[in-house]
């Protein structure tokens, strides 16, 4: 009393009503807890017999256990209601107007916190373990008719002097192993060596086994020599009675005691982690309460509307804290993270989380306000889905077995297998199937029933009802289903009926759920089915918390492996007129995939607020050894609801086909139309086509091609046409025609050179002349190899062109060839060599040098085959070996009196793990750098990362920043995060998240979408796996997938 005398009102006052519902919290958190093993207590007392004061000692020993574990929960919950009520009720702002800070308002509860943990500390190290001890040895007495002294079965132990130990049986009255088996790794060739044995004698620190075998095996696993004895001793080494014999779990044992343990494992040769971090987590997880005020405390007090949405953080945070703290352990177990920081990370992770909430509450409301559809993602988390499982026989093991009439009954301790259902119960009862709906001959009935894909005793996970119906090879209903996670300890879910189908061809419900920034919270329900066991479909009802429902379905009109068609609808609300959201959006597709022919077609169409959206799409494709077709026709429209101005429809039609006949001879041709029409224009055409006609054989090649091409739609169009000289059409450029010939010497002194010739009528738009060119060529092509390291590469080409000019030609001079009745309007010669010079040296070293010279005389009308002026030389050196090289280039424009760039490329091999590379360039005549590219590839067993960068060298800026990192391990953990930054903008323009954590038969999913600002959240369990695609969007490269050229090449 004289303490509380001295503790200001406000103290009293605050944990007065924190107080009352952490009371309330730990009778109703205890009761929860209590429901599983009460169901259990009263069938050991009336199923099993056990008397009535053995029972209530059991509860008696149970209850510290279940006290400590509600505490810390007790505690959230009570901050959560105590202080938000305090929060709703404006009495916290009344108390910092009266001059108490957020840190003076939560002394007494860190206080009342302090004390709550102390409390945890005491119980479980003093009373918790010694209750948990006499528990177990109840059960083992008198519910599993052991010995308080037995040990378990199948018990493996490593021993002295490289050997492996299993025991079956332990007599500790008679110091007496029954059936141990001895694996013996002791002889320098590292060969096994098996003794087996009926039993053995424990005398000191010697076994003597006795009527034993010892087998002997070769390196290849082969038996080499079997030998019998009568008795045999075997030097144990000291305390290894304590070793077999004196065990208990470490949820029986004090932190001393454990470590006691620990320190004998060690002597052993045993790995300990597992038992470190169970040491650990006896003094951290005492903290919990404590880290619960800290946490809660802020988060309550920003939240002034509701007492539900308190009550959802709080399970919230209790299931994150002990999903983080499963987490750890998984590394921890794995050897990723030592024991200590396995057992104390979590609670870091919460302490440091409510630091920050605490120091900048004020600046936190936006953050902690998206933190609640977050969280109540996680406590939603669970969702049914039910894929068919394929009929078989159910597996049943149970104590007692009767037949009773057409009824089979089975009771106690109920074991069943059904494929990869496991089912543990009560009674079963196996009867005729009166339900003529149902193709079924049997009905089994389960009561009080835990259905799951855990095989172990006590299962992770399980659906529990008071009553299953098996309808075998068709399905399976439950009432009253709730879903329990971690060993049955935390509820999640419920559902008053289950349907889970075992046909081959099964309908199933599939649920996700999220949060996205435009639209808010979201649940998505996608029921799949089979129509008539041959066409499937899919019904989907979607809610948003912000744009309100939707809805829609998808159904197959054929479904098989060559051809498949469906009809899809869907239609949502926008209650909140969110911009660019439409209403409704149908769909149908076709494909069909035969050895010949292929199609494919899509028709679209999407209605918005103010305006409909149609496309449509056909694809006709048809393979032979002769022939190809191929025929696309698509159609895009939009059509706005009150005015016409921006109205659109575009067709486009595009047509190509091959075909190969006689010997050599091949026809293509490529043809394309296009139609526009647009509001208050009239509709506009364009049309483009190139076929030719090609024939090759050793010594010639002959070509002959027709082409042409309309302007695009928003280009400017010429005046000319090929048919009409008052009214032209518009045409971009043609070749009408053009025929080629190329000749190639067979004799050995012209075998370096061949020849062409080409003779076409041209039109192109942007010089606005029609005209006609002749063209002669000869190319020579030759490499000489001067030394064993050095070679020559001589490429020459000398061509002449003479062009007719037909319009807009007056008053010009005329050139002749020979004779004056050959008349030409423009001539030009060009003359080009390219000189290659490669060398290499001492295997390490490759120096290229290139001089390249172009020149001409004469000038074409056109702009499509212009000649022009070039002298550069070029080199190109590269230093290499193993694991690293540098390319180093530069060269000078000798026409230009100009340099080329200076650039280099590094290619550097750190670790067999790791690529690094980079990239730059230097303008010596204007004296500025290009980008720096930087790209780094690293991947071991378990990671892979991935990063890239520009850096503008002249302004000392970075420019754009990828990555993209990936982790696994094994099936157990994917991480995958994927981000690119772009500085100049200042914006991110990717980042996505996704991680997959596998847990025993089941794996819980976040994926986080930047581009959608949305976060979704999957559990999935084995028995209902449906797949999943993993990875980043092929559809956009990333910098770290190009080379260093490529990626100094980008704009």
């Amino acid at each position: 009393m004289k303490f509380c005398r001295q503790l200001k009102i406000i103290d009293l006052y605050i944990v007065k009503e924190v107080l009352l519902p952490f009371l309330v919290g730990i009778a109703i958190i205890g009761v929860i807890m209590l429901s599983n093993f009460l169901f259990q207590l009263t069938d050991m007392i009336i199923v099993k017999d056990i008397p009535v004061l053995i029972v209530i000692k059991l509860l008696g020993y149970k209850l510290p256990a279940i006290i400590v574990r509600t505490l810390p929960i007790a505690t959230l919950l009570a901050v959560m209601i105590g202080v938000g009520r305090l929060s709703k009720d404006s009495e916290f702002i009344a108390l910092q107007m009266g001059g108490v800070s957020l840190f003076r308002f939560i002394i007494p509860l860190l206080v009342l916190g302090i004390l709550i943990s102390g409390t945890t500390y005491f119980f479980n190290e003093k009373i918790v373990p010694w209750s948990n001890h006499q528990a177990q040895n109840i059960i083992r007495r008198s519910i599993l008719s052991e010995t308080i002294y037995g040990i378990e079965d199948n018990v493996f132990f490593k021993g002295p002097k490289s050997r492996l130990f299993y025991i079956k049986e332990y007599d500790r009255k008679n110091s007496i192993l029954r059936k141990p088996v001895i694996f013996d790794y002791s002889k320098q060739d590292n060969y096994l060596k098996i003794i087996t044995a009926k039993k053995a004698n424990i005398a000191e620190n010697t076994w003597k086994l006795k009527q034993g075998i010892i087998h002997d095996y070769d390196k290849n696993g082969e038996l080499t020599l079997e030998t019998q004895f009568d008795i045999m001793e075997i030097e144990m080494g000291n305390r290894m009675d304590k070793l077999v014999t004196n065990q208990k779990t470490t949820s029986e044992m004090s932190r001393a005691e454990l470590k006691e343990e620990i320190e004998l494992f060690k002597s052993s040769g045993l790995k300990v982690d597992s038992l470190l971090i169970d040491y650990h987590l006896k003094l951290s997880k005492p903290f919990i309460a404590l880290i619960f005020i800290l946490i809660g405390t802020p988060l309550s007090l920003n939240n002034k509307k509701s007492r539900a949405v308190n009550i959802v953080l709080t399970i919230v945070i209790i299931f994150l804290y002990y999903l983080i703290l499963s987490l750890t352990r998984s590394f921890g177990k794995n050897g990723f993270l030592i024991p200590v920081l396995t057992s104390w990370l979590p609670n870091i992770i919460f302490s440091l989380i409510g630091a920050v909430l605490l120091f900048w509450k004020n600046s936190w409301k936006e953050s902690i306000s998206k933190l609640i559809p977050v969280s109540l993602i996680i406590i939603s988390f669970i969702f049914l889905s039910t894929p068919g499982v394929q009929a078989e026989k159910l597996k049943i093991k149970a104590d007692q077995l009767r037949v009773k009439g057409n009824k089979t009954i089975l009771k106690n301790d109920i074991a069943a297998k059904y494929k990869a259902y496991h089912v543990l119960a009560d009674k079963v009862i196996i009867k005729e199937n009166d339900n003529e709906k149902i193709e079924t001959s049997k009905v089994i009935e389960i009561s009080q029933t835990k259905l799951s894909g855990c095989e172990l005793d006590k299962p992770h996970y399980f659906f529990k009802s008071p009553e299953v119906i098996i309808y075998p090879g068709d399905h399976i209903e439950a009432k009253h289903v709730t879903f329990w996670e971690l060993n049955g300890r935390l509820p999640l879910m419920y559902w008053p009926y289950l349907y889970i189908s075992l046909k081959d061809k099964a309908s199933h419900l599939e649920t996700r759920l999220g949060h996205s920034a435009k639209r808010g919270w979201f649940i998505k329900n996608t029921y799949s089915y089979w129509y008539d066991k041959s066409l499937p479909g899919e019904l989907y009802l979607d809610y948003y918390n912000i744009s309100g429902l939707a809805g829609g379905f998808k159904q197959y009109f054929t479904y098989t492996p060559k051809q498949e068609g469906s009809v899809y609808l869907y239609s949502q609300k926008n209650k909140t007129g969110i911009p660019g959201l439409w209403n409704w959006q149908g769909k149908i597709d076709y494909s069909h995939k035969g050895e010949i022919w292929r199609a494919n077609t899509d028709i679209d169409y999407t209605d918005y607020d103010d305006y409909k959206k149609a496309f449509s799409r056909i694809n006709l494709n048809h393979n032979s050894q002769k022939q190809d077709l191929d025929l696309n026709f698509q159609y895009d429209s939009k059509d706005y609801f009150k005015s016409s101005a921006n109205d659109d429809q575009e067709l486009d039609l595009d047509f190509k086909y091959q075909y190969k006949f006689l010997e050599d001879w091949k026809l293509n041709l490529d043809y394309n139309r296009d139609y526009l029409l647009e509001a208050k224009q009239d509709l506009k055409s364009r049309w483009g086509g190139k076929g030719y006609l090609t024939k090759r054989s050793n010594n010639f090649n002959f070509k002959l091609t027709l082409e042409r091409y309309d302007p695009n739609f928003d280009l400017e169009e010429s005046s000319f046409d090929l048919e009409d000289e008052d009214d032209k059409p518009k045409v971009r450029f043609y070749r009408w025609p053009e025929i080629t010939i190329k000749y190639f010497p067979q004799a050995s002194i012209l075998k370096n050179i061949n020849f062409k010739t080409s003779l076409g009528k041209y039109y192109e738009a942007s010089s606005d002349i029609e005209g006609y060119r002749g063209l002669g060529e000869i190319n020579y092509n030759k490499r000489f190899n001067l030394l064993n390291n050095i070679s020559l590469q001589v490429n020459q080409k000398l061509n002449g062109k003479l062009y007719k000019q037909i319009n807009g030609k007056e008053d010009s001079d005329y050139y002749y060839l020979y004779d004056p009745k050959f008349r030409y309007d423009y001539y030009q010669n060009s003359y080009s060599i390219k000189l290659k010079l490669n060398t290499s040296f001492l295997d390490h070293i490759d120096w290229n040098t290139e001089f390249e010279y172009k020149t001409f005389t004469g000038e074409s009308p056109f702009n499509f085959d212009q000649a022009s002026y070039k002298q550069e030389i070029e080199s190109d050196l590269k230093l290499y070996n193993d694991n690293f090289s540098l390319q180093l280039n530069g060269g000078y424009d000798l026409y230009n009196a100009s340099y080329l760039p200076l650039g280099f490329i590094i290619n550097w091999e750190v670790t067999p793990n790791w690529r690094l590379n980079a990239g730059s360039t230097f303008n010596i005549n204007s004296k500025t750098y290009g980008d720096l590219a930087i790209n780094s590839k690293y991947k071991s067993k378990h990671i892979k990362f991935n990063t890239a960068l520009k850096h503008d060298l002249n302004n000392n800026q970075l420019q754009r920043w990828e990555s993209k990192f990936t982790y696994k391990l094994q099936d157990q953990l994917y991480l995958e995060l994927n981000n690119r930054y772009d500085f100049e903008a200042e914006t991110v323009s990717k980042a996505n998240l996704i991680l997959k954590k596998r847990f025993h038969r089941r794996e819980i999913w976040l994926t986080y979408k930047h581009e959608q600002r949305e976060i979704m959240l999957e559990y999935r369990l084995d028995i209902f796996n449906r797949g999943v695609k993993v990875g980043s969007n092929q559809d956009e490269g990333f910098m770290y997938d190009l080379g260093i050229k490529e990626i100094l090449e980008e704009e």
